[in-house]
């Protein structure tokens, strides 16, 4: 944990990555949450659910440190948000698109706030959406779903641990020590490792050369407009199909979604059909009464195409619980520490770093706490991740890649996905093809609803 001995709380490299995006190093990530609800709310009931988020997690901002190379802290920032009322029904997909993307374009900012906002609108058929965004720097989906718990109950807020009583300057000059020690532990350790990789290279036997190569041509340039953003598209289905088409080839709820995710890379051409698909899978390291922003590790697998091909979910759940053991033991490619002790105009330089080719977030059944609000529960949730004036260009230039989440909430799985891939996948109707005829795969008898 993030914590230094005092008890105060400094940004992680993931908050810190996240954190200089909103100063100009790539677009701001922007986390969100829409809650669909078939009942009207409790009158206040947003009101009092906005409150405690002002004063729970996500009621923090960083702030510089004093000492060259000391983290920025987090400090407690309770500022309270007028919750964003639509007025008139939202009656068309297009008009439910538009409202979800305007909630992530609006401002937020992590230094200065707001970092997260809280809105709601009217459906044409009596129901209601609800939306909850927030800075990716001020919070993780674990983060997010720890606050929306604890607002949803009422009285017992996340806070931060204080600072402790040596003075500020001291404090900083512990962490830049810190800092400067943890990356002498990675240079240290990759010493060893390297030793000790090489004794078991001169060991072992010479493995054969690899003939494969990468069949995925570039693909063409596509006329896009100035205005583009990254297409999403989300679809409710029955649970219980999805359960059905999981257990009848061999794998969980969480294999199959992989393999969806995996499909859908295929799908787009980033990966030629016979490759294997390398996704990759959060992982939180989150404990309880944990006040970290973000603590999520990556597991890395490579779902064969041979799996996808004949749908075996029990070799693909194989693969992911190896990655997923595997996720202790590995061990970053740069000292982090490092990273976050230089200043933005030198990272402007760094090459961005290859986009995944698809991330795949199973967020699985959140507690009834977390699917509800005012006691009314909702019918559906979707997560989804914007990034607030990306340009094609940009997103081009890592590569591509999709991002897609899962959720299960009462009777329905929603499924989302967003393509940060301008030419595979140059807009939401692209998407949606690909999205539709992989789905068809796997739950051809079920009629998914199209949110937007």
């Amino acid at each position: 944990m993030e914590v230094q001995a005092s008890g105060e709380l400094r940004l992680a490299f993931a908050d810190d990555l996240f954190l200089r995006r909103h100063r100009g190093l790539g677009a701001p990530v922007v986390n969100q949450f829409v809650w669909r609800f078939a009942a009207r709310l409790p009158e206040g009931a947003l009101d009092a659910y906005a409150a405690e988020l002002a004063r729970g997690g996500l009621a923090r901002r960083a702030v510089p440190a004093v000492v060259p190379g000391a983290r920025r802290r987090w400090v407690p920032h309770e500022e309270r948000h007028a919750v964003d009322h639509h007025p008139e029904p939202l009656a068309a997909d297009a008009a439910v698109r538009t409202w979800i993307e305007a909630r992530a374009a609006l401002p937020h900012d992590p230094a200065a706030g707001p970092a997260w906002r809280l809105a709601t609108a009217p459906l044409a058929d009596g129901g209601r959406l609800v939306s909850l965004t927030v800075s990716h720097a001020v919070a993780d989906g674990g983060a997010l779903l720890d606050a929306m718990a604890r607002a949803s109950r009422a009285g017992t807020p996340r806070r931060l641990p204080p600072p402790g009583d040596l003075p500020l300057l001291v404090r900083d000059l512990r962490d830049a020590g810190g800092q400067v020690g943890a990356v002498g532990r990675w240079v240290l350790d990759g010493a060893v490792a390297r030793v000790r990789g090489g004794r078991r290279a001169a060991a072992a036997p010479a493995a054969p050369a690899s003939s494969a190569s990468s069949t995925t041509a570039r693909p063409a340039r596509v006329d896009l407009p100035d205005d583009w953003a990254p297409p999403w598209c989300t679809v409710e289905l029955p649970s219980a199909e999805v359960a059905h088409a999981a257990r009848a080839h061999g794998g969980s709820q969480n294999a199959w979604f992989v393999a969806v995710a995996a499909g859908l890379v295929h799908r787009t051409g980033r990966v030629g059909p016979h490759e294997p698909v390398p996704v990759a899978l959060p992982v939180s390291t989150r404990t309880p009464d944990d006040p970290r922003a973000n603590a999520t590790r990556i597991a890395r697998v490579q779902v064969d195409p041979a799996l996808l091909e004949h749908r075996d979910l029990g070799g693909v759940r194989a693969a992911c619980r190896s990655a997923y053991e595997a996720v202790p033991a590995s061990r970053e490619p740069v000292p982090l520490a490092l990273v976050q002790m230089a200043p933005d105009r030198l990272l402007r330089f760094l090459p961005p770093p290859p986009a995944a080719a698809v991330l795949a977030s199973n967020l699985g059944a959140p507690p009834a706490e977390v699917a509800s609000i005012g006691g009314v529960p909702a019918v559906a949730m979707t997560a989804l991740a914007h990034q607030p004036g990306l340009s094609a260009a940009d997103a081009a230039a890592t590569g591509g890649g999709l991002l897609a989440w899962a959720t299960d909430v009462g009777t329905t799985t929603t499924v989302a996905v967003v393509a940060l891939d301008p030419l595979r996948v140059p807009d939401v109707s692209a998407l949606r093809g690909h999205l539709e005829a992989e789905l068809r795969q796997w739950v051809p008898a079920a009629e998914g609803r199209w949110v937007a």
